[in-house]
């Protein structure tokens, strides 16, 4: 099942030189002398961008379909995706960091393709970023916090870009929707674990670091609100 389905990925790739279909405006008619300025076609290299963007989208759509967040309302994991590579994109991510974004927990949570699979859809560079962001398997919680504290300074520009959204949209999820049984304590490990990896970053994900503090201050008063309930 999981051959079939990586075998349907590339037979709807687009060749690069070929307009792209749904995600790109279509090119008017030109118009009259004096009716305005000729809109040219994006160039090649730009469709092929919008094409890789695109299916890196479907892709993980397919593979974490019916995947839920950890907050109470159980939300799709989609909307943690979609909301990383908009950050990406909007912090001025190239398109394979967007691209990356949106594939950036395909190996560790979803298990439906292999990193040696993902190079062949998409191409060793965007693999490996992929495979930066993906913690090794059979680690526990402590473990795998360990583990991202260490690397996180090695991350590459486009994979420091993604992580520190990554953990933008963390906190922000949980600020917003807490899971149900988590304790004073639980939020904040989970802030502090977050703060040392977005400390080590490189100079890449500063762009993004302002957003990253306002919601770590967010989850942080979330915490002591919880404390004090707690306590009451």
């Amino acid at each position: 099942m999981r051959h079939a389905s990586l075998r349907l990925i590339r037979r709807a790739e687009p060749h690069a030189a070929e307009p792209h279909s749904a995600d790109t405006a279509t090119i008017p008619a030109p118009e009259p002398a004096g009716g305005g300025l000729l809109r040219l076609p994006a160039p090649a290299a730009e469709r092929a961008d919008d094409c890789r963007i695109a299916r890196a989208r479907e892709t993980a759509t397919a593979a974490h379909l019916g995947q839920d967040r950890k907050g109470a309302a159980h939300r799709p994991f989609l909307d943690h995706l979609a909301e990383v590579a908009g950050m990406v994109e909007g912090f001025g991510g190239t398109p394979e960091a967007i691209a990356a974004a949106w594939l950036h927990d395909v190996l560790e949570k979803a298990h439906v393709m292999t990193g040696a699979e993902l190079a062949e859809c998409f191409g060793t560079p965007l693999a490996a970023v992929v495979e930066e962001l993906t913690d090794p398997p059979g680690l526990t919680q402590a473990e795998r916090d360990h583990h991202q504290v260490e690397v996180a300074g090695q991350l590459s520009p486009a994979a420091a870009l993604v992580k520190i959204c990554d953990k933008i949209s963390n906190l922000r999820a949980l600020a917003e929707d807490p899971p149900a049984d988590w304790t004073r304590e639980d939020l904040l490990r989970h802030a502090e674990v977050a703060a040392d990896v977005v400390g080590r970053l490189p100079e890449a994900a500063d762009v993004a670091r302002p957003a990253f503090r306002q919601v770590l201050g967010d989850l942080r008063r979330l915490a002591l609100i919880r404390g004090v309930r707690a306590a009451g």
